[in-house]
Formats: structure tokens, C-alpha cells, sequence
């Protein structure tokens, strides 16, 4: 088992957002150990002097505003093994989709595919999607896809 460490800093940190297409800042393989070290708080929230704050947080707020308000957020992590281990696109979204589904609570039985789903099963294309939107309404029991027209599809499991 391999052990990564990421660490926060600007070029690991994005401020205020979340975003699908944001170069991962690191790939790891099946039974690697990640560590991820984040920083929290903007300006106004540091604590007085006598305290410790992290130079990777410094050098972020140095870096200017946020574009939008938000949590500051280490990564993205990208899991090559996925797409590695399962050559099949149709399973890689089955598999990262209930995945998905799994970890909310209350569990859900049915799932945005947003730009983030597709990215994590390693799916990029548009026709590639749409391959694997057709193959999951023919041979994928238990499971069908709610296709609305201009919005984002939804895989539902039965």
C-alpha cells in the first residue's frame, strides 16, 4: 500500500467552489492510504497573535479574494484505478453512481449524473455518454435512466 500526502497550497486549493473539470491534484491507485491536509478561514476569522496559522493559509489569503464565498477545498483526487481496474464505462458509472447513492443519508434511490459522476467513472465524451445512457436502459437490471430534456439525466434504481 502506497502512503500520499496532499498538501494544502495554491496550487492544491480552490476557494469557494466546486468544479468537475478542475486537473486533479493527485491520482491514486486501489488500496493506496491518502492523507489530505487542509486550511480553513478567511481574514477576518484568524485568531489573535500568540496562535498558529499555517503559512499555506497566509499565502492563500495573499493570493486575493475568493471568486465566491465558500469553504476553501484541497484537491481534486482522482481515482485512476477505477478506470484502470473496469475498462467498462457502463460498470464504472453503475459502480461510482451507487457509490454515490450509498453514501448519502438518507441512502438514495436515484442520482443526478452530473459533470462530477461522469468524471469520476472517467467518462468524457458526450458520446460516450450517451453509449452508456443506452446500454443501461438495455441490459442493466435494476436500474433505468430518466433522460429531461435540456437538464441533466437521472439514473434510478428499481
Amino acid at each position: 500500500m502506497k502512503q500520499n500526502m496532499l498538501g494544502a497550497s495554491l496550487k492544491t486549493c480552490h476557494w469557494g467552489y466546486f468544479d468537475a473539470t478542475l486537473p486533479p491534484a493527485m491520482t491514486i491507485s486501489s488500496g493506496d492510504e491518502v492523507v489530505i491536509n487542509t486550511v480553513s478561514g478567511e481574514p477576518q476569522n484568524l485568531p489573535g497573535p500568540g496562535f498558529h496559522v499555517p503559512q499555506e493559509l497566509l499565502d492563500l489569503h495573499d493570493a486575493g479574494p475568493p471568486s465566491m464565498p465558500g469553504h476553501i477545498l484541497t484537491g481534486p483526487v482522482s481515482f485512476g484505478w477505477i478506470k484502470r481496474s473496469i475498462p467498462d464505462p457502463t460498470s464504472r458509472l453503475i459502480l461510482v453512481a451507487k457509490a454515490f447513492m450509498e453514501m448519502a443519508t438518507p441512502v438514495l434511490n436515484s442520482l443526478e449524473l452530473s459533470l462530477k459522476i461522469w468524471d469520476c467513472a472517467g467518462i468524457k465524451s458526450h458520446d460516450q455518454r450517451s453509449r452508456v445512457l443506452k446500454k443501461i436502459d438495455q441490459r442493466c437490471e435494476g436500474y433505468w435512466v430518466e433522460r429531461r430534456d435540456g437538464r441533466t439525466s437521472v439514473l434510478h434504481k428499481c
